[in-house]
């Protein structure tokens, strides 16, 4: 699979200081040539963008200098300096790639030699995290496929973490590496050969049987850690698992591998089910009603924020869980034909349903976090963001004014958090550009309707990788120099790609009643509870979720 890069060698240089350059036979920098504030300053950001949102490394003591590598100090280093330059002295210092070079040079000496190390493991798993948030994808899946392997080879008790501090270190690293994997790992697949051998295929694993014990979930007062949600960021790992399952799915939808999701035994029946379960098993001290989220203020929040970051990922992930399972352009790619619908309207009437609420809590949490002053550097927000943006656009077309209204509303929260934080991550500027082509896309189809002759199309690679950022993970996505144009690099479609046909990407419900794909009438009791706003209806009836 050819890689890809979020944006041009020119782009990144336009947006990064200038710094001085190593060739690959420079001699390695030495960690004391680098200043101890610049040192600490790498740590300081770890712990006040990293940890714990989504990775969590390191206990809660003060992390020092000589508690670290130099593999870990470089690696923090990319990562920051990738960030934010601004707080940081720039002499003698070096570019965040070179950092990661040197950092990843050191690592794999260290493999070589076979003296791998929690620190070693540790700065792998950071570097892993730099490639996702470049928007190396590949590599970044290397890097976790690597971390996994090497910690087989770390010393630990696997059954009882709390015997030692290089235990516990052992399962915060085994349990983020699973948290990243599930974001952008490379799906696990099996070479298989069915029935002939001109036609081997992958296969998926989806077995669920229990095995054996596993390294423990980290705890927090095993870490010294004075929780206000108590293992939120453990309990968090059950949804994250399930957001990864979410990803293959994606995938087997644009593969054409998928079961109609009314199937009792598809993936789409399977997944609504777990999920659910996880509502079930869900502490009801973490739910959004016991904790009071909106009403707290902004000072206590931020108090607390190692434990409000984990929180809003774990809510956001599942509103967006249902926003990808009812995404209409998901079901698009389904149908045999473009014109054609995916199954009756009892399915449709539910999962647009879904759609527009959770879509909406979306919004509404991006809000809830602006209001608290919480500052989201989690790239899975930006997608997440992403999601319910073209959700909300499709609302946007309805002739229903207030539904349009709040959708237009909606829109531009959504769209606002994803520039914010294209400013900091280049993951982010890819998901910020690959929306704007999306929307673009979708209002060339609209401009498109009058002219039957016109295709109006949106690639599928567009909504692939809204869905699923790591789309190229997948051995068959549909790589751009198959079909004439990179979507990460900015051309226009042209008239020969693969897209989603007009009817399910620019037609707006007239009315959530009466909306597109529900031709059916709903029954007169259904009238009489859904006469007022269909929006307000969404935004005030779910209060009481369980997550």
């Amino acid at each position: 699979m050819q890689e890809t890069t979020p944006t041009s060698t020119s782009d990144r240089n336009n947006r990064i200081p200038s710094f001085s350059s190593t060739s690959p036979h420079t001699t390695l920098p030495i960690i004391s040539s680098i200043p101890t504030e610049v040192t600490t300053r790498a740590i300081d950001f770890y712990f006040r963008h990293i940890h714990r949102q989504p990775l969590w490394l390191f206990g809660e003591r003060p992390l020092l200098p000589s508690d670290t590598s130099e593999e870990l100090i470089y690696a923090m280093l990319a990562l920051s300096m990738t960030y934010n330059t601004e707080d940081m002295p720039m002499d003698n210092l070096q570019s965040p790639d070179s950092y990661n070079k040197i950092a990843r040079r050191g690592v794999m000496l260290k493999i070589a030699e076979g003296r791998v190390t929690i620190r070693c493991a540790q700065a792998l798993c950071l570097l892993a995290y730099y490639n996702f948030i470049l928007g190396n994808i590949p590599m970044a899946g290397f890097d976790i496929a690597t971390v996994q392997n090497m910690i087989q080879l770390l010393p630990g008790s696997e059954r009882n973490p709390s015997s030692s501090a290089v235990s516990q270190d052992k399962s915060r690293l085994f349990w983020s590496i699973q948290c990243l994997s599930s974001s952008c790992g490379r799906p696990v697949l099996l070479p298989s050969i069915p029935t002939s051998i001109d036609a081997p295929q992958m296969l998926t694993v989806e077995t669920r049987d229990s095995l054996g014990t596993c390294i423990p979930a980290p705890k927090a007062t095993e870490s010294g850690l004075r929780e206000t949600l108590v293992d939120v960021w453990s309990q968090s790992l059950k949804i994250c698992e399930l957001w990864g399952d979410v990803r293959l799915y994606v995938a087997k939808c644009f593969e054409g591998l998928a079961r109609r999701p009314w199937h009792p035994d598809s993936d789409y029946t399977r997944l609504c089910s777990r999920l659910l379960e996880i509502e079930m098993i869900w502490p009801i001290s973490l739910s959004y009603n016991a904790t009071k989220f909106p009403e707290l203020s902004p000072l206590e929040v931020e108090n607390n924020r190692m434990d409000w970051l984990p929180w809003l990922r774990v809510q956001m992930t599942y509103h967006t869980i249902h926003c990808v399972l009812n995404h209409p352009s998901l079901y698009t790619v389904m149908a045999e034909t473009p014109k054609s619908r995916l199954g009756g309207d009892s399915f449709w009437r539910a999962s647009y349903l879904k759609a527009l609420r959770h879509c909406t809590w979306v919004s509404r949490l991006i809000r809830t976090a602006e209001e608290k002053n919480l500052r989201l550097a989690d790239p899975f927000f930006a997608q997440a963001a992403a999601i319910a943006s073209t959700l909300h656009l499709y609302w946007t077309r309805t002739n229903d004014s207030q539904l349009q209204a709040s959708s237009v509303r909606n829109l531009e929260v959504c769209r606002n958090l994803v520039r914010e934080m294209a400013t900091c991550w280049p993951v982010c500027k890819t998901i910020e550009h690959t929306l704007d082509q999306f929307i673009e896309s979708t209002d060339r189809s609209t401009q498109m309707a009058t002219d039957k002759s016109s295709p109006a199309v949106v690639r599928t690679s567009l909504i692939w990788v809204l869905l699923d950022v790591a789309a190229p993970q997948f051995p068959n996505y549909h790589d751009q120099s198959v079909h004439g144009r990179d979507v990460w690099g900015g051309h226009a479609a042209t008239q020969d790609e693969d897209g989603l046909p007009r009817s399910e990407t620019s037609s707006p419900p007239t009315d959530m009643r009466e909306s597109t794909a529900q031709y059916a009438s709903p029954p007169a009791w259904v009238s009489e509870r859904t006469d007022t706003n269909p929006q307000e209806t969404v935004e005030n009836g779910t209060r009481g979720l369980n997550l």
